[in-house]
């Protein structure tokens, strides 16, 4: 055999070699794909994805009233959890509402005192009332009538979350006078 033939199928040999390499390579790479768990392998699907969203509402136990320049404030928080109980920001509307309680009914609601309604739909909403400390909300609503916060009151919280159920929380509240 002439040296020039030997040349040129070791040129083509070599060409064989590293096209089979490269196809065992793709081959080994799709293949350990298939040992996974379905859970472990990502999916380009967006319904496949855990987004954390908040599945429950929480007053926050630091809610009371306060006095600020002979104001009277309802310094109100929420927490909002995902389902791992995580608190969570998430776009959505606050409504808020205080009632009297009647202590000889065992402390039923009696009488609706005050409805406030509060959006977190922008970034400036969020950036207002989110507060990176507690993790939470914090609304600081007025209260026109001092003898409220004296009294024993009941604080329901109902956060509707934007393409999502309400949520729904209460406590009472107390005053730190």
């Amino acid at each position: 055999m002439t040296r020039a033939y030997l040349e040129k199928h070791r040129v083509d040999s070599l060409s064989v070699l590293v096209a089979a390499l490269m196809l065992v390579f793709a081959q080994g790479c799709e293949s350990s794909r298939a040992g996974l768990p379905p859970s472990a392998v990502v999916s380009t699907e967006p319904e496949r994805y855990w987004m954390p969203v908040p599945t429950s509402v929480r007053v926050y136990p630091s809610t009371r009233f306060i006095k600020e320049s002979g104001r009277t404030i309802l310094e109100a928080r929420f927490e909002l959890y995902d389902e791992m109980g995580d608190p969570v920001k998430f776009a959505g509307k606050f409504q808020i509402e205080l009632f009297s309680v009647d202590e000889a009914l065992g402390n039923a609601p009696r009488r609706l005192l005050y409805t406030w309604n509060a959006g977190l739909l922008s970034l400036d909403q969020q950036r207002e009332h989110y507060d990176p400390i507690t993790r939470g909300y914090l609304f600081r609503l007025g209260v026109d009538d001092l003898r409220i916060a004296k009294q024993t009151t009941l604080l329901k919280v109902a956060f509707t979350p934007v393409d999502r159920p309400r949520l729904e929380a209460e406590a009472e509240v107390r005053s730190d006078w």
